[in-house]
């Protein structure tokens, strides 16, 4: 809960500072200077409000017309790259947020929240690492189950063979049982008609 308040609070903070104007640059090329302030102020009231969502889509226009390297390029990327890697968020997109980032880190390696996003990256590559070691074990683990389950069957198999095996053991000394008795029978027959 308290990582979730602070990521939000980066954020209203983010544009907060955005819209103030300390960070800022020349008017973009594609929005007019008073096109783009009108765009960076409904963005952090939205961020502030809270709706994260339709602040997002601001900041998207405002990468559509801000031309790179701008400053306030930097600070859409940051703000959308927070934002779509926020699992609360109503549309998270890890490859989207991570591209965002990269753009930031490559284009802006002075913007105020370098390293924030540097530390960001750092922990999505221990999550990329961690989640491909765990893809390694699983793939370990399904192998040796796979292989355990052709053990059991195997095994099964050979019960089935041994108990056919025993079934038809017993069937042969139960004949030769019969066969004893019989030869016992004839025996003590012939023994008394010897007498």
């Amino acid at each position: 809960m308290t990582h979730r308040l602070f990521f939000r609070s980066s954020l209203v903070a983010s544009a907060l500072l955005f819209s103030t104007g300390f960070v800022s640059s020349a008017a973009a090329e594609e929005l007019s200077s008073r096109e783009l302030k009108k765009v960076q102020r409904q963005a952090t009231k939205a961020m502030a409000a809270g709706e994260i969502d339709k602040a997002s889509a601001l900041y998207q226009q405002i990468l559509d017309g801000v031309p790179a390297g701008d400053p306030r390029r930097g600070d859409a990327l940051y703000l959308l790259g927070m934002q779509l890697l926020d699992p609360a968020s109503a549309s998270p997109n890890l490859t989207q947020g991570v591209s965002y980032l990269d753009e930031l880190t490559a284009s802006s390696p002075a913007h105020p929240r370098q390293l924030e996003v540097s530390i960001v990256q750092a922990l999505l590559n221990q999550v990329k690492q961690a989640a491909s070691r765990h893809e390694a074990c699983t793939t370990k683990l399904d192998a040796a189950r796979a292989e355990l389950e052709s053990e059991r069957q195997a095994a099964e198999a050979s019960l089935e063979e041994i108990a056919d095996e025993s079934k038809a053991a017993d069937g042969r000394v139960k004949s030769l049982q019969a066969q004893l008795r019989k030869a016992r029978a004839e025996l003590a027959e012939t023994q008394s008609e010897l007498e």
